[in-house]
Formats: structure tokens, C-alpha cells, sequence
């Protein structure tokens, strides 16, 4: 946004920027106006503000403080001398500012798209609105990378990640003008892109990075702890660990000591897997979806196996074409976007039904990041650079739209999973010689 103008289009606002989307200067009136500020950053967050002086040099207004990120005092140049000023937040933004000095305070009272309750509120500064900076003259928040009308609950300008920041399946999504998805009350959006994104980055941090964390607690040591992807999640209590996800958690103890899976696996003539990738979760998640979406185990694992060899994380399968992800396979079962939106186009696939199961809406069955969120950040305006990222969605929910899309094919079984991709020839195939195996190996396993 460079200028904003009133109904009568007298200019109230001039915006000038750096490449980067950072505000440097605001220009307060016309054309012609005198009222200039200036701003400092460091790296994303602006740390000075500055004015103009009559022969052409800056005179310092405003310094901005911040801790771990968040917003802890501001200091003023005043007539006469400096205030500072302390900024309490709460989960919607700064909502209580303290002066040291005199003992004084007073409150702004916000709603949680932003609006203003002044009927509520004892006094006003500029940092209102999580992060933003609202202009007294427009109203406006200033969101860094766009702006955001807070009597309207609304961005004035489309997320700057453009589609990226949709997802078919979650329609709130679709709207590229939404604030944090309709969902005020449990999200936020620091700087005016998409939460999902901020949301997957972090995720995406801890799904490639083994994590330990330990305290102590009236002398007795606590430990919590976790592989890449959240596998094999422990807790620990005075040097005694439990694991409780993965093959070897308590869960799984009954099944490791009988050796059931390894026995099932030789009992179907696959010792150790046959190299087919299968793991001990992998098996679980198949009989998961079948007992969900009354699809059988062999037809799930002849599937499966093909399209990504029981990868739960796999990357995606671009088709020879990174630039179109509406044309990538992706998840676990590697859901085709283009194929799904034809079963839901033509009525084979019931999207609000898909939406209301536990699991299934929003980014579980894509994942929140199609493209790895570094390479995004690092090339924004060259999309050739992006690097596909592995999945980061539930791999129940890819599998359970996997299922309805085997059963919808109509037919027995083996045509059923024949169809589930256009290379029929190759699939039959399949079939007839691995579900007799996992049939075998799921019957004993189960």
C-alpha cells in the first residue's frame, strides 16, 4: 500500500518502502506535508523511529525495546526530556502500559480481530494489535508485509505468499484476505503472512530434529524427549525413561515380546519385510484406516507400497512438474490434487463429509508446506528455487482419503485397487502377487 485517501480522495497517508516490504518512511497529510517519520530496523522488527528536521537531518523520536521477540518498553522523546514506558501483553497484544517513573498506567481493551473498545480502554499507543503498528489518521495496522483493517477484521491486500497459503481442503483457507483463517481466538499472525506457514516451519523444525528436554523438579530429574517426525516419544523420571509411541514403546512391549510382527512377516514368506519398507507403524496405520474406512488391509498395503513403499513422510511426487502442485501426488498414499478434486467435482467424493471426521480437514491430508519454508523465505520472488517438501500432514488422514478413493472405484477388490491411478496394467499386476501376502501377513498380524 503506497497512499491511503479519504471519500473526499484528500491524501491522508504516503507510504515509502525498501524491496523487502519494510516500511522507511510515512508521510502523515498531503503531498506537500512536512510530517515525516523515519524508520529503523534490525532484520524484521523496527527498533527507532526518526523525524525530519528543517535543514534535512533526522532528529531521533522513539526507540522500541523488545525481549524474546515480544514488545517490552518504548522510549519517548517528549518536550522537555524522555519517557519510558513498560508494555504489558496479552495473547491479543499490548494491553496494559506502565510508567516507572510517576507510578502511572492505562489500558487499551482490544477484541480479538483487532477492534478497538474505547469505551474499555484508559489510553492508546500505536502497538496495539499483536505486533502491528496502527496509524492514528487511517486506522490501519501496519502488518510488515501488508496491512490489516481491524474494523473489518480483514488484510487490505491478498497474503503475499498468494496461494501457497491455501488449502483445498480447508475452505477458510481460500479467502487470501482472512486474518489467521477466521480463527482470532487461537491464532495469530505476526507479520502478515499466512499462520499455517509460521505454524509449519515450526513443526517442520521438530519433525527433522531429535529434541530432549530435562529439568528438575524437588531433587528428582525429569526428562521428555522425541525423534524427528515425533517418533518414539519418552518421558523419564529419576533416570527411568519409558518410551510410549514406536515399536518399542509400553504399548508395543506385549507385541515386541512375543515377536508378533517379525513372526507375522515370516509366516507370510517376507522375513524382515522382504525390502518392502514395511515397519511395525506402518502396519498399525493400515489396520487403523481399514477398521475406519472398511477398505481391507491387503488393499491398503498393495497401495501403499506402491506409491511410496510405507514412507510416512515421503516427499512429494512432483510429475515432472514443480511448478503446478495441484498436479503433485502427496502424503503417504501420494494423493493426486487433480484426480481428488474430480472425485469431489463429479460427486464420487464428499467433501463436507471429508471435513467433518476427526483427522481429516484442513492441511492433515496435504501436509501445512508443500515447499520447504527456508528455501521459500530465501528465494520469495523466484518459485524455480523452491525445494518440495517432505510431508508434514497426518498420514491417517492422507490414507483415510486414500481408502474412500479405492472403494469409490467400484468393481472387487483388485480392481478397485487397479484403478486407484491411471496405470492399470502395472497395478493388477501388483495385486495379484502381494495380496495374498499382506492378506496372509495381516490375518496373522491382527
Amino acid at each position: 500500500m503506497a497512499k491511503v485517501k479519504d471519500d473526499n480522495n484528500q491524501t491522508l497517508t504516503t507510504y515509502t518502502y525498501a524491496g523487502s516490504r519494510q516500511r522507511l518512511i510515512t508521510q502523515e497529510g498531503n503531498e506537500s506535508s512536512t510530517n515525516l517519520t523515519y524508520y529503523a530496523w534490525e532484520g524484521d522488527t523496527v527498533i527507532a523511529e526518526f523525524t525530519a528536521a528543517a535543514n534535512n537531518t533526522l532528529v531521533w523520536a522513539k526507540n522500541y525495546v523488545f525481549m524474546g521477540g515480544a514488545l517490552l518498553a518504548t522510549h519517548t522523546k517528549i518536550t522537555g526530556g524522555e519517557r519510558l514506558e513498560f508494555a504489558h501483553a496479552d495473547r491479543l497484544g499490548t494491553r496494559l502500559v506502565t510508567n516507572p517513573n510517576d507510578g502511572t498506567y492505562f489500558e487499551q481493551a482490544t477484541l480479538p480481530f483487532g477492534t478497538a473498545l474505547d469505551s474499555e480502554s484508559t489510553g492508546s499507543i500505536n502497538r496495539r494489535f499483536t505486533s502491528y503498528d496502527r496509524s492514528v489518521s487511517t486506522g490501519l495496522d501496519y502488518a510488515v508485509n501488508r496491512f490489516y483493517n481491524p474494523s473489518q477484521g480483514r488484510f487490505t491486500q491478498v497474503d503475499p505468499i498468494k496461494f501457497n497459503a491455501s488449502n483445498l481442503l480447508d475452505p477458510q483457507t481460500l479467502n487470501l484476505y482472512s486474518y489467521t483463517a477466521n480463527d482470532p481466538v487461537n491464532r495469530v499472525d505476526p507479520d502478515g503472512k499466512f499462520w499455517g506457514a509460521i505454524l509449519g516451519a515450526i513443526f517442520s523444525f521438530f519433525k527433522h530434529t531429535n529434541f530432549r528436554f530435562k529439568f528438575t523438579y524437588k531433587g528428582i530429574p525429569f526428562s521428555f524427549g522425541f525423534q524427528g517426525h515425533f517418533k518414539n516419544i519418552y518421558v523419564g523420571v529419576a533416570g527411568f525413561n519409558v518410551q510410549i509411541t514406536g515399536q518399542n514403546s509400553i504399548f508395543n512391549q506385549f507385541r515386541n515380546f512375543t515377536g508378533e510382527f517379525s513372526k507375522c512377516l515370516t509366516a507370510a514368506g517376507i522375513p524382515g519385510g522382504g525390502g518392502t519398507g514395511i515397519s511395525q507403524d506402518a502396519a498399525d496405520l493400515v489396520l487403523q484406516i481399514s477398521s475406519l474406512e472398511n477398505v481391507s488391509p491387503q488393499a491398503l498395503a498393495v497401495t501403499w507400497q506402491w506409491e511410496t513403499g510405507f514412507d510416512l513422510y515421503p516427499p512429494p511426487n512432483t510429475n515432472n512438474n514443480p511448478g503446478n502442485q495441484s498436479n503433485w501426488d502427496v502424503g503417504p498414499f501420494h494423493i493426486n490434487m487433480s484426480w481428488t478434486n474430480k472425485y469431489i467435482n463429479n460427486g464420487r467424493l464428499d467433501i463436507s463429509d471429508i471435513m467433518r471426521l476427526n483427522g481429516i480437514g484442513g492441511s492433515n491430508v496435504w501436509g501445512n508446506n508443500l515447499y520447504e519454508p527456508s528455501s521459500v523465505n530465501q528465494n520469495r520472488n523466484n518459485p524455480s528455487r523452491w525445494i518440495p517438501a517432505r510431508y508434514d500432514g497426518n498420514p491417517l488422514a492422507n490414507g483415510r482419503v486414500a481408502a474412500r478413493r479405492i472403494r469409490l472405484n467400484g468393481g472387487d477388490e483388485r480392481n478397485q485397487v487397479k484403478w486407484y491411478a491411471p496405470d492399470p496394467v502395472d497395478r493388477g499386476q501388483k495385486y495379484d502377487k502381494w495380496a495374498p501376502i499382506w492378506k496372509k501377513f495381516f490375518d496373522c498380524y491382527k
